[in-house]
């Protein structure tokens, strides 16, 4: 493009360019940010079920935890909806 008007062309071009990214980085934040809580209550759940198989002595300390862990999870949910 040619003419009095290429610097502003090309400057509003890096305007809208940089407004497009700056609102994909933020998206791209809460979807990461989601799937790490995903990722991070997987591996608790994990974690547990294989602490449970290597230290079965121990399962009388996790059924209080996992009933703990549920009464959280039930007063929670309804707290915020």
């Amino acid at each position: 493009m040619t003419g009095p008007l290429k610097g502003v062309i090309g400057a509003g071009v890096l305007v809208v360019a940089l407004i497009a990214l700056f609102c994909a980085a933020i998206l791209l934040v809460f979807v990461f940010a989601g799937i790490g809580v995903i990722v991070l209550g997987f591996f608790v759940f994990v974690g547990m079920i294989l602490a449970g198989l290597a230290f079965p002595f121990l399962l009388p300390l996790l059924i209080p935890l996992v009933i703990l862990w549920g009464f959280v999870a039930i007063t929670r949910r309804t707290s915020t909806s």
